[in-house]
């Protein structure tokens, strides 16, 4: 064991802020989600509801100069708005892949409690997920969080949750 190495890590990470940032794969970034803004309804891209919404909840963070890191599984929809967010903002992305060969169908399972066990050990942490409300996977995450203690809010993309309507007209 790197003790120093050790001691180090833990003072960089007092102004580092660990996000699980991950949701479903069916959310599409390059489709519409349909909000009624100022009563008129508006066609507006996944990806900058994602953005607007994420960027609104890290603004005190950011506001704070914490270093942000993402953390991400490997799917299409969300995650993958997760990258292109990171890469946009230049933020530092931990990935976890899911191994479907190995595990099998537990796969996405045990690819989300390793994410959990690495947010859940660090002292600044958080958790934005997006959900349908079905995705068995995605209700997991939202299960992990509660274990490792992780402060958690779950966008439920179906409903069109009220915050978002809040944050797009004022």
């Amino acid at each position: 064991m790197d003790w120093k190495k050790l001691g180090e890590e833990r003072i960089a990470d007092k102004n580092r802020f660990y996000l699980v940032l991950s949701g479903d794969k069916e959310w599409k970034p390059d489709d519409y989600s349909y909000l009624s803004v100022n009563g008129h309804v508006e066609a507006i891209l996944n990806y900058t509801v994602f953005k607007i919404f994420v960027l609104t909840l890290l603004k005190k963070r950011l506001n704070e100069g914490n270093e942000i890191r993402f953390v991400s599984g490997d799917n299409r929809g969300t995650d993958a708005m997760t990258e292109a967010l990171a890469c946009e903002l230049g933020f530092d992305v931990y990935r976890y892949i899911a191994d479907w060969d190995g595990n099998g169908k537990k796969a996405g399972f045990v690819r989300n409690e390793e994410m959990f066990f690495k947010v859940g050990s660090k002292e600044n942490k958080g958790c934005i997920l997006f959900w349908n409300g079905e995705n068995h996977y995605t209700r997991n995450q939202i299960y992990q969080a509660y274990l490792f203690g992780t402060p958690c809010r779950v966008y439920n993309y179906v409903t069109k949750c009220n915050l978002l309507y809040g944050i797009l007209c004022g």
